[in-house]
């Protein structure tokens, strides 16, 4: 594939994560469908389709980029320290994208391959984030973290907490359980 027609796949595909935003704000999950975010794009509904399988593909990938946005690093200090300021800038990045947040606890429980390989990505890449910051406790310690952030991300999902608690409440579960594991 040329460099040029792989810059217009990556730009439609962007015009396409975009549109996806714009309408979950505009409209909300419920009334999102791949060819209204195709027609916010500018492109035909068939092409939408040969980039996201359904909206529930097409809102795990939005998700996925915006994941992307956080920073690598995990910082300086403790453990602790280091897990405080990567959920702290988890929450803040979800509390400033609600929408998407939130269609992203719907759409990523799909049971769709698509979907599945974007969900197995995040999963991954947030469980990089956890250890890196994290350091060397205990592999149990990391599972028990892994499961805390899924728990948390689907309580705020649900609306039983907002995103901006997040921080503060998975900082409390790692003191716990790092308190516990010496």
């Amino acid at each position: 594939m040329s460099r040029q027609v792989s810059r217009k796949r990556e730009v439609t595909a962007e015009s396409l994560l975009d549109a996806a935003g714009a309408e979950l704000r505009e409209s909300g999950y419920d009334d999102l469908t791949v060819r209204l975010v195709a027609a916010r794009a500018g492109v035909a509904p068939a092409t939408a389709y040969t980039y996201f399988k359904s909206k529930q593909h097409l809102v795990a990938e939005a998700y996925l980029r915006l994941l992307g946005e956080l920073p690598d690093s995990p910082g300086e200090g403790a453990p602790l320290e280091r897990l405080r300021m990567l959920f702290d800038d988890i929450a803040k990045l979800l509390d400033a994208h609600p929408d998407l947040a939130s269609a992203a606890t719907v759409a990523m429980l799909a049971d769709q391959d698509e979907v599945r390989r974007v969900r197995d990505r995040i999963g991954r890449a947030t469980h990089r984030r956890i250890a890196d910051a994290l350091g060397d406790a205990p592999d149990d310690v990391l599972a028990a973290l892994d499961l805390a952030w899924a728990g948390a991300l689907m309580q705020a999902g649900l609306g039983h907490t907002s995103y901006a608690d997040l921080g503060p409440q998975l900082t409390s579960v790692a003191a716990l359980l790092l308190k516990g594991s010496r």
